[in-house]
């Protein structure tokens, strides 16, 4: 059973109301907010005093169309209409509607992972097997889609940046330049300027380097697997046995709190995990408790109907039948009661599920953790191996330039050096801005993540204060009426330690 199983709104009844002041009720994220909801992005400010920049964004409306893009006759797609109204100056329009269906919503998550690697982007839902026409799927779907986009427009980089701003305002994302051009290789052009431009010496073509988070050729790919294995501890520690040469790379991971942060959140994600996993047990048996209670109520009317006719063919006014008629009354007050606590009881189950969502919301964010660490890696790696084959290649370069039969060679020896050397820079440069994301990006998930968890287990005990009570004082009621004293109830006061110490004497 999952949390969205468990997040179902319980059955209406009056005393299944958890909280009579709205200041008690737990703050429910805009990713549970019915379609249409809304959350406002303060850009300046994380307490909302100024109101220059903010941004709002509504996903609503959701309608089934033709897929006109398709080869495939009659398929259908959603779309989902999404409102925007903002006062950042970026934005040209203040307020923009578009309309969007999930696939932009995969390519909106792709060029966020491509231009703004070493963020910790937050997870889009996932693609879906089942059918995605349903009317209980779309509803969720919109609340989901919404709940993404805010989680981008929370995020102090993310909600500035080219792929968010026009996803949320250009009409047709496929007829954008701007939005194709994010997907396209950043090309560099180097004229090496040692050798004097003739016929015998021409000049050298310009020399392409992917972006960061473009797919890398088969040439750099196996030249990386071949670093990653010289690098490695077994080959380094044979090569030291039998006296070969394996050269330590020469830059390496030495970022010490760098190296501290990615070992406590993959502890934390552990303990997490197991968190989750008792919140979910804990939802269930809540739950199961509440059908129990429940379904013994209705066995207690059941009974009570059979104890009532019982008394009605004794005679209501004899002796034997009024015990009946009693009896029965008594066992339907005690059912009647059942039934209302088990309303109680599945109410703050989904309160509970509800007030627990923070818990879920941060493990999702741990693959996209676990995702900009291994771009960070694969950045230092390309690094390495660049610097590697950099060497290398200056050495033939060296040994082959005395040789005149050998020009031809140098030359394309020299044209891979400067590729090799362009995208060893590339790669430095990715290497230094991931490092410096870095260092912003663990420290604000700690500081949402203490945030997020104080007002989770403040809801979280609010809402168990509210279902004791509740059911308390539902319990009392009927104890009351069977005949306890309302005396039973109250809590001794202390002993005053000044009479305590006169009783001594």
């Amino acid at each position: 059973m999952s949390y969205g199983d468990l997040l179902a709104p319980p059955p209406s009844y009056a005393d299944s109301v958890m909280y009579a002041q709205p200041e008690i009720q737990p703050a429910r994220d805009v990713g549970a907010n019915a379609v249409g909801g809304t959350t406002t992005v303060y850009l300046d400010g994380d307490d909302g005093a100024g109101d220059e920049e903010t941004l709002q964004i509504w996903v609503s409306d959701p309608k089934i169309e033709a897929d006109t893009s398709a080869a495939l006759v009659g398929k259908r797609v959603t779309h989902y209409k999404i409102t925007t109204r903002t006062t950042i100056p970026s934005y040209i329009h203040k307020e923009v509607v578009v309309w969007r269906r999930f696939r932009d919503f995969v390519a909106l998550d792709a060029r966020l992972s491509a231009l703004h690697r070493g963020y910790f982007i937050p997870p889009r839902p996932e693609k879906t097997v089942v059918s995605s026409t349903g009317d209980n799927f779309i509803a969720e779907r919109a609340i989901q889609l919404q709940h993404y986009l805010n989680r981008i427009a929370s995020h102090s980089k993310l909600r500035l940046g080219d792929p968010l701003r026009i996803f949320l305002t250009h009409q047709d994302l496929a007829s954008s330049l701007d939005w194709f051009n994010m997907t396209a290789g950043r090309v560099i052009t180097t004229i090496p300027s040692d050798l004097p431009s003739s016929p015998e010496t021409p000049q050298r073509p310009p020399i392409a380097v992917a972006s960061p988070g473009q797919p890398r050729d088969f040439g750099r790919f196996f030249k990386e697997l071949r670093q990653t294995v010289v690098q490695s501890t077994a080959v380094s520690a044979v090569g030291g046995v039998l006296g070969l040469d394996t050269p330590k790379p020469k830059v390496m991971e030495e970022d010490a709190a760098f190296l501290v942060e990615k070992d406590r959140v993959v502890r934390m994600e552990n303990e997490l995990s197991g968190m989750s996993s008792k919140a979910t047990k804990l939802l269930t048996l809540q739950q199961k408790f509440g059908e129990a209670v429940g379904e013994f109520g209705l066995e207690c009317l059941k009974f009570a109907k059979i104890q009532e006719e019982e008394g009605t063919r004794l005679g209501k006014y004899s002796e034997n039948g009024l015990e009946c008629m009693t009896a029965a009354n008594e066992m339907r007050k005690a059912g009647n009661t059942s039934i209302k606590v088990s309303r109680v009881s599945r109410a703050a189950t989904a309160q509970t599920a509800q007030s627990l969502e923070p818990l879920h919301d941060y493990l999702k964010i741990m693959p996209s953790v676990r995702r900009s660490i291994s771009d960070r890696n694969e950045s230092l790696l390309t690094l390495q191996t660049m610097l590697a084959e950099a060497d290398r290649l200056e050495a033939r370069i060296a040994k082959l330039t005395p040789d005149f039969t050998k020009m031809k060679k140098v030359e394309d020896l020299k044209l891979e050096l400067d590729a090799t050397r362009a995208t060893g820079e590339q790669a430095k440069v990715d290497y230094k801005i991931i490092q410096d994301r870095h260092r912003e990006e663990f420290a604000r998930l700690e500081k949402e993540r203490v945030a997020q968890f104080h007002a989770m287990l403040l809801n979280y005990s609010r809402v168990q204060v509210a279902n004791a009570e509740r059911s308390l004082s539902l319990w009392r009621g009927l104890a009351e009426e069977f005949g306890a004293s309302a005396d039973e109830w109250r809590t001794p006061e202390p002993e005053k330690s000044g009479e305590a110490d006169e009783t001594t004497l």
